[in-house]
């Protein structure tokens, strides 16, 4: 799997690549999922996060696929939400 903070280039609906980063690749009921964000300069820009279904071909080539069902989607990000933000939820304690 990845490293956090990897950056890898997507690409959009149109065919632009851009740059982002590995945050958080994590399992929910026997599904793997990776989220990636924007790369930001600074703290003033908002980053957009986008999490894809990790499937394995041949085990060994992986395919990042959307995620187009809007439930899985919703229970993703709030996974994500959860681990991805646990430690500023420990902080605050």
């Amino acid at each position: 799997m990845m490293d956090e903070n990897q950056k890898i280039e997507l690409f959009d609906d149109a065919g632009n690549a851009f740059e982002v980063e590995h945050l958080l690749t994590f399992e929910h009921e026997n599904t793997h999922y990776i989220a990636f964000g924007d790369i930001v300069e600074n703290d003033d820009e908002e980053a957009g996060v986008y999490i894809f279904k990790i499937e394995e071909k041949d085990g060994e080539d992986v395919a990042y696929i959307p995620i187009e069902n809007p439930v899985e989607l919703e229970e993703a990000w709030s996974i994500f939400k959860d681990i991805f933000f646990e430690d500023d939820e420990d902080d605050e304690e």
